[in-house]
Order: structure tokens, then C-alpha cells, then sequence
């Protein structure tokens, strides 16, 4: 299977999970429009602009990667302790814990996120 850019669902959510600013996002598959058979639940795109977060949010029923493409950034886990992130940097928030992501850097944020059952 092949799911090509344009036929991604553009979306820019504002103040996502309580974050600053806002975050463009290219959705490849979510529970609307599912891929029959896969654990995965959501596949996405994401750029946060400089300034931008995705606020702390947990995962009670599902776990999340985010793999950064480019960028720096800040991760904090349930420890809430702040974690650097970079180009090719991967994130795993297993099932019932959480997670948020702030761009620190001088340039936009761009980092693949997948959402797993």
C-alpha cells in the first residue's frame, strides 16, 4: 500500500493538547480513514513552527513514536524532565503514559508521528 502526499488530510491545529502556538499536520491515516488490519491507528506529519509544543498528554489506551525528520527540540516524559531532540532522533511513549514536544530551535520542527493500539 501507498498513500501519496496528495492524498494526505491537511490539518492545522491550534494550542495542540494545551501546547503553544499551533501545528500543521499532514494525516495519513487516522480512525478516519483506517488501514484495515493494522495496529497502527494514526500516521501523520507534523511541523511545529519556532515557538510551537505539543503540550504533556497521555496515552491510556495506545502508545506513540515520533520520529524527528529536522529540527531541535525538547521531549518530556512522565518524569516530566526535558530530554533534547534532533534530526533522526526517535521517541516511544508506551501505553499509559505520556509525553509533550517544544520546538527550541531557530527552525521549524518537522517529525513523523505514529499512534499504535
Amino acid at each position: 500500500m501507498i498513500i501519496k502526499s496528495g492524498q494526505a488530510n491537511r490539518v492545522k491545529a491550534d494550542q495542540p493538547y494545551g501546547g503553544r502556538g499551533h501545528m500543521d499536520a499532514q494525516f495519513y491515516f487516522n480512525p478516519d480513514r483506517p488501514i484495515d488490519g493494522s495496529r497502527f491507528s494514526m500516521g501523520a506529519q507534523i511541523v511545529l513552527p519556532v515557538g510551537a509544543s505539543v503540550g504533556y498528554h497521555t496515552h491510556p489506551d495506545d502508545e506513540e513514536i515520533y520520529l524527528v525528520v529536522s529540527g531541535t527540540g525538547t521531549y518530556v516524559e512522565n518524569d516530566r524532565s526535558p530530554h533534547p531532540v534532533g534530526q533522526g532522533d526517535l521517541t516511544h511513549c508506551p501505553r499509559g503514559e505520556g509525553h509533550g514536544l517544544d520546538n527550541t530551535g531557530p527552525e521549524p520542527l518537522v517529525f513523523v508521528a505514529f499512534i499504535a493500539q
